[in-house]
């Protein structure tokens, strides 16, 4: 194999590696809820809010690190990122035993998410042919999946062995790895494998801010259902009469699901060129009904809820993020800063309202106000697939 056909076939595993490692710590900390509660003496909505604050930060900073990102260039961007979550989990595996010090951990860490994941955009915008634009971003949002599969395997692994601490270590070993596959991949070119649009000669999203926001919106709730899943399965699930280990290995076969779906859909995507954005919508509403069946606090139906649950509510980033990189090919990045935006409040909110909700009625009420919001981000992006007209936003 040529050394250009080496690089192209490295650049989806890089991007997956850095999509991986940057996110971790806010999915290993939500698949760590009942040891982090325990030693930390804190309750559900102070857990969830720990949650919260690596998205929040991640959602402040988003836009402005997209563009950032833009003016780096994407090798830089991803470096200096991970180059930062390495930092901040050594410091939790290392010194974090009170729960402010978690708290300061995870917002410095949400930001270092946000640049790495929109310059990941770009990086691939930028190295991958548009014919496999929709393979190479589902590759990249199953980082996310990988991650939470780690995060589960933790639990048994690590956390119920050695301590919660050595799961933060692994993390920090995953951000090395990646930082070496993108050392070892070198600089993305200059020119976008995506053709750039005349009218757009400086870093400004193809589409307007006005499709953006709605989209941004409706990915938004899509966020606050799916990050129900991953934050308070573990604990949903020792509710319902799991033991830890079992609740996190239940994860970790969500999180398997959920990468396969994406990968499917992206394979999918790169085949046809049917519309994108209304399988967004199906999925979440597909999702939505994986939801209703947590309600109930039975071990049985949460197994029985996975598949839906992960298969269908938490594959659509896949296909979103292609339909919104596609249609932006002058400003990949500034564009998905917006919409990432949306991501990171739904991401935001989802803990701190739904903690709130476990503490109160419980998670009866929480799994079904998840639900709700999938089906409301559902019908979101079916309107912000008309508003976008016939982009290639809809089209792969």
């Amino acid at each position: 194999m040529s050394a250009p056909s080496t690089l192209r076939a490295m650049t989806p595993f890089t991007a997956i590696l850095a999509a991986s490692a940057s996110v971790f710590p806010a999915f290993l900390t939500g698949a760590l809820g009942v040891q982090l509660k325990a030693d930390l003496g804190i309750s559900d909505v102070r857990f969830g809010f720990s949650i919260s604050v690596f998205f929040g930060a991640a959602a402040l900073s988003s836009v402005v690190l997209g563009r950032l990102g833009e003016r780096l260039g994407a090798t830089r961007a991803m470096t200096s990122g991970l180059a930062i979550t390495l930092l901040v989990q050594l410091t939790v595996a290392g010194s974090v035993r009170t729960y402010p010090a978690l708290l300061a951990a995870l917002f410095v860490g949400g930001a270092a998410n946000a640049l790495t994941q929109t310059s990941a955009n770009l990086f691939l915008a930028r190295s991958v042919p548009v014919s496999q634009m929709g393979f190479a971003l589902a590759l990249k949002q199953s980082g996310m999946p990988s991650a939470t599969l780690l995060g589960g395997l933790a639990v048994p692994v690590l956390a119920e062995t050695v301590g919660w601490e050595w799961a933060y270590a692994t993390g920090a070993a995953l951000a090395v790895a990646a930082l070496i596959a993108i050392a070892a991949h070198g600089p993305t070119p200059d020119r976008p494998s995506i053709e750039r649009r005349p009218r757009q000669p400086t870093a400004r999203p193809d589409l307007n801010t006005s499709t953006l926001l709605v989209l941004a919106t409706g990915v938004g709730c899509a966020a606050f259902g799916a990050s129900a899943i991953t934050t308070f399965l573990v604990s949903s699930a020792e509710r319902a009469g799991m033991s830890p280990g079992r609740a996190g290995l239940l994860l970790s076969l969500g999180s398997v699901l959920g990468i396969v779906s994406r990968i499917t859909l992206g394979l999918r995507a790169d085949r046809v060129t049917t519309a994108m954005l209304p399988k967004v919508a199906a999925l979440l509403a597909g999702g939505a009904l994986g939801l209703v069946m947590l309600i109930p606090q039975n071990p049985g139906w949460h197994v029985a809820a996975v598949p839906l649950a992960f298969g269908a509510g938490w594959a659509w980033p896949a296909l979103f993020n292609a339909a919104v990189v596609l249609a932006n090919p002058s400003a990949p990045a500034a564009a998905t800063g917006v919409t990432q935006t949306g991501v990171y409040v739904g991401a935001v909110a989802s803990p701190i309202i739904l903690g709130a909700l476990i503490d109160g009625p419980g998670y009866g009420a929480a799994w079904a106000t998840a639900a709700a919001a999938l089906l409301f981000g559902a019908l979101v992006i079916a309107i912000g697939s008309t508003a976008a007209g016939d982009r290639p936003v809809v089209a792969s």
